[in-house]
């Protein structure tokens, strides 16, 4: 782990930096509401190393493992809710056992296509 420096010497810049102790190239990786952007990894490459296998794909750039989704970040959405922790996810605002439950496939169906409430006597 990394020494953690006191408070009155951190500079806030919102950026993370990493260095790759394969090629010892340094990459500035930007934070916003902090998170991460998983896709920047891709493009740190590195020579395939002799344990490698094929589908590890290292030629395509690092990937970022999270098992169990338990550290994704929030990012904003207008169509889905996930709070993993209370166990909610909702679609469009409705939580997702009432569409199961309450709704027919055809309404749902209208519902992922329209982008849209489906009518004012759908109710939940």
């Amino acid at each position: 782990m990394g020494k953690q420096l006191p408070a009155s010497e951190l500079k806030r810049d919102e950026s993370l930096r990493v260095v790759d102790n394969c090629t010892g190239k340094e990459y500035t990786v930007p934070i916003t509401n902090n998170s991460i952007p998983a896709n920047f990894f891709k493009g740190i490459r590195a020579a395939a190393g002799p344990n490698d296998r094929p589908e590890d794909e290292t030629e395509r750039g690092l990937r970022v493992a999270n098992r169990g989704f338990l550290n994704t970040a929030v990012i904003e959405s207008h169509i889905t809710y996930i709070d993993g922790d209370n166990g909610v996810l909702q679609y469009r605002g409705y939580p997702i056992e009432q569409l199961a439950e309450r709704s027919s496939f055809l309404e749902v169906s209208y519902l992922i296509y329209s982008f849209q409430n489906i009518s004012p006597h759908f109710r939940l």
